[in-house]
């Protein structure tokens, strides 16, 4: 394996180096040093090249971050005069700062949904007598019935029995071959 090594080392040395040795048939190399390395004014175009890009790339930084919070969502929240609560993109007419309009950034890659109020002890009592009055009631934080979780998880039970058993098979069947 070492000999290996060493052989595709040589061949990937003479792949790199000779073209600057091999002549072609006017007795000029194949390559020259001038042919890997750029040019000053090359690098100088590519200099250039990238310090467009940066000033461009910093000025359109610089315009985001002046609206505060870069990469979010602004929106505005305020009071109507019958005391329910709106939202808009766009700031309301007729209400200024002093109206009650709030200006909120929301982080698109957040849950913004608040999460359910604690119910009291009598109403989950209440509740649990529904569920099992009517089997088609659905509690709030399940997706299927209860009759229905119950026999997912007699099929999950069921299928990992099968796997098992499969498992020993396969054991016992390479087992036998040694």
């Amino acid at each position: 394996m070492k000999l290996f090594v060493k052989v595709m080392l040589l061949v990937l040395i003479l792949g790199a180096t000779g073209p600057f040795f091999l002549k072609k048939p006017d007795g000029d190399p194949w390559m020259s040093i001038d042919d890997v390395l750029p040019n000053s004014v090359s690098l100088t175009n590519q200099w250039g090249h990238f310090r467009t890009w940066l000033k461009a790339l910093s000025s359109d930084l610089g315009q985001q971050l002046g609206n505060e919070q870069m990469g979010k969502t602004q929106v505005y929240r305020w009071q109507a005069a019958d005391g329910s609560w709106r939202f808009s993109d766009k700031p309301p007419q007729g209400v200024g700062p002093q109206g009650g309009v709030e200006t909120i950034f929301l982080d698109p890659n957040t849950n913004i949904i608040e999460g359910l109020p604690s119910e009291p002890a009598a109403e989950a009592s209440a509740e649990a007598g529904a569920a099992n009055e009517n089997p088609g009631f659905i509690p709030l934080p399940m997706t299927v019935s209860p009759v229905q979780a119950q026999k997912m998880m007699d099929d999950a039970r069921n299928i990992q029995t099968l796997m098992d058993e499969r498992s020993q098979a396969l054991d016992n069947m390479t087992g036998d071959s040694h």
